[in-house]
């Protein structure tokens, strides 16, 4: 839990525009290499003090504080003392919007009804507003392998919508070494249609043993880069 980076390589540019106004959408462009610690809690914990430290190692954070349900609405809050550090530190944030705990149960009615699939595009947009995020991740884990055409579309339109207001949308993938449709975990997740509509695909490159396998490491070597390779 908190804050965690692994950074490899040359020292990261600085960022040349403000971070995007409240209310204002922006038209900055992505940096390379762009560098994202996931953010978990508020600014009473450990991870606070680790961004504090470590924040001109970053170009920005994604800080895990909403939860989607199935008719679309949002919930959770952000830190305002989070929000104004990453502002004065020049960082990128992109609001993590989750359901993992309850994926299946969720995301399949969600992504079955139009009418919440359309409120939850429109909240996304919302919250960018609203707070002044520079975009959106998406972290959507457990999708059902059926949904996998209804997934990619209201990626799709998420990232329409989001795009005519000058927002991003990134998306957290679980990690693949090949395409399987009917895969329960990976099926919904067409890596090159998903790709190709997200401004940043994170993938999740480990899980590969987990309590349900066979003993095994989490993220061997080996395993890592073939997944990196099937992903580019």
């Amino acid at each position: 839990h908190g804050f965690d980076a692994w950074i490899v390589g040359a020292p990261l540019p600085a960022r040349t525009g403000p971070r995007v106004q409240i209310g204002a959408p922006h038209q900055d462009i992505l940096p390379t290499p762009l560098v994202l610690g996931y953010y978990e809690g508020g600014a009473g914990g450990l991870g606070f003090s680790t961004l504090q430290r470590d924040a001109d190692l970053l170009t920005g954070i994604v800080p895990d504080w909403y939860t989607i349900w199935s008719d679309g609405k949002i919930t959770g809050a952000a830190d305002p003392k989070v929000l104004d550090f990453a502002q004065k530190k020049g960082l990128w944030v992109f609001a993590m919007v989750q359901q993992n705990q309850y994926g299946g149960k969720v995301l399949g009615p969600m992504l079955s009804d139009p009418v919440a699939e359309r409120r939850a595009e429109e909240n996304l947009l919302a919250l960018c507003e609203s707070q002044g995020f520079d975009g959106v991740n998406l972290d959507f884990e457990g999708v059902p392998p059926r949904e996998r055409g209804d997934y990619t579309r209201f990626v799709d339109a998420t990232a329409h919508l989001l795009h005519q207001y000058g927002y991003y949308l990134t998306l957290s993938v679980p990690a693949e070494t090949r395409d399987e449709p009917a895969n329960s975990w990976t099926g919904a997740y067409n890596y090159k249609k998903l790709g190709q509509l997200a401004d940043v695909t994170m993938v999740m490159a480990y899980d590969q043993h987990s309590p349900g396998s066979v003993a095994g490491p989490i993220a061997s070597t080996p395993w890592v880069e073939a997944v990196a390779h099937y992903a580019a």
